[in-house]
């Protein structure tokens, strides 16, 4: 069986919804455990009400200090008593065979590292749509060449993952020091112990709506940039992660160039530490103007809400 983390902090509007989804799986998960990070709302109220309709499943409710999401989750799958454990985001939901095609995948394949699936992204600001994303030429299976794939699209995230619990312990788990990319660091280093299983369907919609989550963030370099800066990698030591690495590295520098120019001068700066001079040229984005950025990003997600209706 499947055990579930849902990290809880200040998500009072949407826990019940993601909870929803959970006790309304075609196989209802056998243990559920919800981590209170020290909310000031009524998520935990409101958690508990939910509950209460519940039948056929283990809860655990743990309450603590705010701690982070990375020692949350890590707490969460030290807690779990089966082999492999799923997270949820207190924001997202699941549709309702998500942990059915889960279990069949994992009895399908023996010793992987993680499950994974297709997901839509519902945003506020511009609705709903469904990110490119090849897994491979099959309904499903295990992903021949994660670094190679996950260049070109999203494979992996913290509401449509189903880690194996021993190799999650054996790298130990999510870097709880990281601040930014710490879930795109722990699922390089999870592919690097045991093949990804998926299946190629759309199981899980992702809720983006504007937060203050990222103030908490702002400055940080991307953990994955600094891990292997750290390790000094080479392009010819491994080329499918170098790039990769390259694709992180751009997308949160585009990113900040949006919001925040000195954030993107410090992500730049240390950028160099692993692309050398490949990664001087993009200095000269600092001097694009911050709105053009924004309209480009704006008309990017734009379009993939078009593609997907």
């Amino acid at each position: 069986m499947i055990s579930v983390v849902i990290p809880l902090y200040n998500k009072a509007a949407t826990i019940r919804r993601a909870l929803a989804s959970v006790l309304s799986q075609t196989i209802i998960p056998d243990e559920l455990i919800i981590i209170d990070d020290g909310s000031t709302d009524d998520s935990l109220k409101v958690a508990k009400t939910t509950l209460e309709i519940s039948s056929g499943i283990s809860v655990k409710l743990i309450e603590q200090e705010n701690s982070g999401v990375s020692f949350t989750r890590n707490r969460g799958v030290l807690s779990a008593r089966n082999d492999f454990v799923a997270f949820l985001d207190a924001d997202d939901e699941w549709h309702t065979t998500f942990i059915e095609h889960a279990m069949h995948e994992i009895s399908a394949h023996n010793d992987i590292s993680l499950y994974t699936c297709k997901h839509q992204v519902y945003d506020e600001a511009i609705g709903c749509f469904t990110p490119y994303q090849n897994f491979g030429n099959s309904k499903s299976g295990l992903i021949d060449n994660y670094l190679q794939r996950v260049k070109n699209c999203p494979l992996v995230n913290s509401s449509k993952v189903v880690v194996n619990k021993h190799f999650f312990v054996k790298l130990g788990g999510f870097p709880e020091q990281a601040k930014v990319s710490e879930d795109l660091f722990l699922w390089i280093k999870m592919a690097e112990c045991a093949p990804i299983a998926y299946r190629d369907e759309l199981l899980v919609t992702i809720h983006q709506s504007p937060d203050n989550s990222r103030s908490s963030r702002v400055g940080e370099v991307p953990y994955p940039i600094i891990y292997y800066a750290q390790k000094q990698l080479k392009q010819d030591q491994n080329k499918d992660l170098y790039l990769y690495l390259w694709v992180i590295h751009l997308n949160h520098v585009l990113g900040s160039c949006a919001s925040n120019k000195r954030e993107a001068l410090k992500r730049i700066a240390y950028g160099m530490k692993v692309f050398k001079l490949k990664g001087l040229f993009l200095f000269l984005l600092l001097f694009i103007p911050k709105r053009v950025f924004s309209i480009l990003r704006f008309s990017r997600r734009l379009k993939m809400v078009k593609a997907s209706v």
